[in-house]
């Protein structure tokens, strides 16, 4: 779930609030996404690619483990964070996996769990949304009102819930929907062009925010 900085409770323990025992819908969609076409042919190009390599590393005999989601994300997800962060990642090479085309197919299966994993249908975007959404909405109507307004919201985010934002945001705006890469700057920005106030979806490592009515800041 997505928590505002600023009202966090830290009497929490956990700020992952979207359970499936909270949302009986949620886990019929994971399911489904999970098994749909795009999923199972990526399961069999990276068996091809990398299953005996990966086998040798798990230490399985198990030639199609590769065909379990959660493996793959377990791979694919450390995958990336390590190789952002400079982490060793020689075992992969010392099996003959060349890393710049083992990050390609990493980037291939996220673009894949974000996009269509967590939001395969635009209802659950919107829907897991609603509560931070109710209070970005209220401060961007305070500003086209001419209303006092804070200039800028900051979200502790993760990038699935980057993209339920995205989705919401589709919905209402207009805005596009792109993959929110790992320690990628992100924002949106309410702004004037023309005489009429609109939102707009920023990105990228070398982002210059404006803050010249409000910005949503994620971190």
């Amino acid at each position: 779930s997505l928590i505002p900085v600023h009202i966090l409770d830290k009497s929490l323990h956990t700020s992952q609030l979207h359970e499936y025992k909270n949302c009986p819908g949620i886990e019929s969609a994971y399911i489904n996404s999970m098994n749909r076409p795009e999923m199972k042919t990526f399961m069999k190009k990276m068996t091809d690619l990398y299953g005996k390599q990966l086998q040798q590393i798990e230490g399985t005999s198990n030639e199609t483990f590769l065909y379990d989601y959660w493996t793959l994300y377990k791979y694919m997800d450390t995958f990336i964070v390590d190789k952002t962060n400079g982490n060793d990642l020689s075992i992969l090479e010392s099996h003959n996996i060349n890393l710049n085309e083992f990050e390609k197919n990493a980037f291939e299966f996220l673009n894949l769990d974000y996009l269509g994993t967590n939001f395969n249908n635009k209802e659950i975007g919107v829907l897991s949304m609603t509560h931070p959404m109710r209070k970005v909405l209220y401060y961007m109507k305070q500003v086209v009102k001419g209303k006092p307004s804070p200039k800028m919201l900051m979200y502790s985010a993760h990038d699935s819930t980057i993209g339920a934002f995205e989705v919401f945001n589709n919905v209402v705006f207009g805005t596009q929907i792109e993959y929110a890469y790992f320690a990628e700057n992100c924002a949106y920005e309410l702004y004037e062009e023309d005489g009429n106030m609109k939102v707009r979806y920023i990105k990228g490592d070398n982002v210059k925010f404006e803050i010249s009515y409000l910005s949503i800041v994620f971190i």
